[in-house]
């Protein structure tokens, strides 16, 4: 199987950074968009504020972010410390809400959502691949991947057979016992 050439690319609709140090870069990996012609992302005018523990200082986080990510693009989002990239990661993910602008995730605009609304999509449409493995150590693998699918409302005995057919999928078969 070849891999795709990887060309950085700017992704379509991307106008303003985070700060001047980071930079979003893309690589064409199939592109296009997904259900009836809807991108997978578009932020448009995404900004995000915090306030210092004091309270005096506001910090910009994330100033006028516009991003449209096609369905099966890569994408590459890179920085120095403290220039946005977790924040950004954060509201890609639903874990976070911007302060102003508008996010739209397979054409839901998650920035309007309440929080059991958010919590639904997050589980629904996205998927988290973290650095640390954050298993729950007094968990099976198996009753690890079916953690999710709990919070989903999925069945104990469609969650087992789910988890066990996604483990084989990855090539974890071998650890099921």
């Amino acid at each position: 199987l070849a891999r795709p050439e990887r060309r950085p690319t700017s992704p379509t609709g991307y106008t303003r950074g985070v700060n001047t140090e980071t930079t979003i870069d893309s690589t064409a990996g199939g592109g296009g968009v997904g259900r009836a012609g809807v991108p997978t992302v578009e932020l448009e005018a995404i900004t995000k504020h915090y306030l210092k523990p004091d309270g005096s200082i506001l910090v910009e986080a994330l100033r006028g972010i516009d991003l449209t990510i096609p369905t099966g693009q890569y994408l590459a989002i890179m920085g120095s410390s403290g220039s946005g990239k977790s924040t950004l990661m954060n509201l890609l993910g639903c874990l976070d809400r911007p302060t102003s602008g508008s996010y739209r995730l397979e054409g839901l605009d998650v920035s309007t959502l309440d929080d059991d609304s958010l919590s639904q999509a997050r589980g629904r449409r996205i998927g988290f691949v973290f650095q640390a493995f954050n298993l729950i150590s007094e968990l099976t693998i198996v009753e690890n991947v079916e953690v999710p699918l709990f919070y989903q409302g999925v069945s104990r005995s469609k969650r087992h057979e789910l988890a066990i057919s996604r483990l084989e999928l990855v090539g974890l078969a071998d650890r099921l016992d």
